[in-house]
């Protein structure tokens, strides 16, 4: 973290409260760009129930997200942001009691709830994936950002955001619908339900599957390089922001052969994702295969990156 200064530039904050977790950045411009100043995340799952009809956020889910919110409201005032931006996202969006949701925000935060549709999720979080100078040399690439209650996916040609969508393809969405016992291995069954789900709902979308270089944005790729960091001794900023897909394989292969209770024992995955990240490793994998690709970028440049980019413009 960077302490505040008196740095004459904008500085701006945006409190990204998606299905899974609650994240805040606070970020200003920088040589053409945007620097973080500070970031931090709350492992708060306000989309239980997203595999229900109609969706409806428990109370509890949505009292203990709002205060998650309060807290990340707290630690980012002390930069003086010019401007605040608290989002919702999908299981916000979709939830019926939205609006009393919307209400709790603003009256513990004092902040207004922006619940942005599916549409421009996905635009936000493609003008955060072109911010990030890694993928410079890359001419072309696929962009997904896997969240709780979608899949957001990204298409990049010559610098330029060719298409951005919103799937109903999240990693708590798909174990709820698909994995009957959570705290059990993942059953064949429901690994062939989920395949089967991603690439057909794929397909569908019209979404340009173009065979080539993949990135991914998300809570499951970052897990991912921090598990592989811890296991070779290493930092997490000192490897490459590349996964291999053999090691997403092996990975995947582990722990879906676990149970809950033994995900539990594996650094660097948190508590509140051992549920759900062999989904999401599955999600990723069907994808990798469409893709034919070896090898997954990891960008950190995300949804709360491009809505910070739109402020700071």
């Amino acid at each position: 973290m960077i302490t505040p200064s008196s740095d004459v530039s904008p500085v701006v904050a945006v409190i990204d409260l998606g299905s899974n977790s609650i994240k805040a950045l606070v970020a200003t411009r920088h040589e053409g760009g945007i620097r973080p100043l500070f970031a931090a995340t709350r492992e708060t799952r306000v989309g239980a129930g997203m595999a229900h009809t109609p969706v409806c956020l428990h109370a509890d889910a949505m009292a203990a997200a709002a205060q998650s919110v309060k807290e990340l409201v707290n630690e980012v005032m002390p930069f003086q942001p010019d401007k605040l931006l608290i989002v919702g996202t999908s299981a916000v969006r979709e939830a019926v009691n939205k609006k009393d949701f919307a209400r709790m925000i603003q009256s513990v935060t004092g902040h207004p709830l922006v619940i942005l549709s599916g549409e421009e999720e996905a635009q936000g979080i493609a003008q955060g994936v072109v911010t990030d100078p890694f993928l410079l040399g890359l001419p072309a690439f696929s962009a997904f950002d896997l969240g709780g209650g979608s899949l957001e996916c990204i298409r990049v040609e010559q610098g330029q955001i060719i298409q951005a969508i919103s799937l109903p393809l999240g990693a708590v969405r798909l174990t709820e619908k698909w994995v009957e016992d959570k705290t059990a291995p993942l059953t064949l069954e429901a690994q062939a339900h989920i395949t089967q789900e991603v690439q057909s709902v794929l397909e569908a979308s019209g979404f340009p599957l173009i065979p080539g270089p993949m990135v991914g944005t998300s809570g499951a790729f970052t897990i991912s390089r921090s598990i592989l960091a811890y296991r070779l001794g290493r930092p997490f900023m000192e490897i490459q922001p590349t996964l291999g897909v053999p090691y997403l394989k092996a990975l995947f292969r582990e722990v879906s052969n676990m149970g809950t209770d033994q995900r539990l024992c594996i650094p660097k995955l948190p508590t509140s994702r051992v549920d759900i990240f062999p989904t999401a490793l599955l999600t990723v994998l069907a994808i990798a295969e469409r893709l034919e690709v070896d090898t997954v970028f990891h960008s950190q440049r995300n949804l709360r990156f491009g809505l910070a980019c739109g402020l700071l413009a």
